[in-house]
């Protein structure tokens, strides 16, 4: 599988900014496998720590 897949999430409450991150392999085996619930638990996990997810950040 050589196709990219990203997930672009809204964060912030006052201020707000968008993190666009890659999937990783298995990342994007869980979105085929469960879709759109893979991406609303993915979303959380970014908005709840995104300074987790500043570096693996895509400004495309």
């Amino acid at each position: 599988m050589n196709e990219k897949y990203y997930l672009e999430v809204l964060c912030g409450s006052v201020a707000l900014y968008e993190i666009r991150v890659q999937l990783s392999k298995s990342e994007i085996n869980a979105y085929i496998k469960y879709g759109k619930i893979f991406c609303t638990k993915k979303a959380e996990e970014v908005r709840k720590n995104p300074q987790n997810f500043i570096n693996m950040k895509i400004d495309e």
